[in-house]
């Protein structure tokens, strides 16, 4: 098997993320916006991301996944060929516990990691100040920037990547 997907499944097996899972868009956009958010924590698994609909996407981590899906897809876990660098298991640990929506916010999990990977992307990739990120957030993610707590969901998600010092 390929290296990178032996990598993926591996990462995916850490996150406890089965193949079953990445029949779902919401499995789909874990997989996206965590891969992204725990290689800007400094594990590289490979992969460049670009801006698209939903935030933060790789068209060859989307290629990977689905290759893993079609040679594992009904199982609960990756085979335990796939292996992570004991350095990149210590990333995963630390950035994992952001993965969660914050208790004070009501979002669900897939929209909590593309609104985080998204504020994210959009000050540290693209260099946007917070006030322009914000607004690029509301014009252009409807379904997150319309919700009740989207600006505390905002200062959640500052909050906790300041604390793993993703962003400055």
């Amino acid at each position: 098997m390929d290296q990178n997907l032996d990598i993926l499944g591996g990462y995916l097996n850490e996150i406890g993320l089965s193949p079953r899972k990445l029949k779902t868009l919401s499995g789909r956009k874990k997989v996206q916006k965590s891969v992204y958010l725990v290689q800007s924590a400094g594990a590289d698994l490979g992969y460049r991301f670009q801006w698209y609909k939903h935030g933060p996407y790789s068209a060859a981590l989307a290629s990977d996944y689905f290759a893993l899906v079609e040679s594992d897809g009904n199982k609960d876990r990756f085979p335990n060929q796939h292996q992570l660098w004991r350095s990149y298991k210590e990333i995963i640990h630390d950035v994992k516990s952001i993965f969660e929506p914050d208790t004070k916010s009501s979002f669900k999990p897939d929209l909590w990691l593309e609104l985080m990977a998204s504020w994210h992307y959009l000050q540290k990739i693209s260099r946007y100040a917070p006030e322009e990120a914000e607004a690029i957030l509301r014009s252009k993610k409807k379904r997150i920037s319309s919700r009740k707590d989207f600006q505390l969901g905002l200062e959640l998600v500052d909050k906790r990547l300041k604390e793993l010092s993703l962003l400055g």
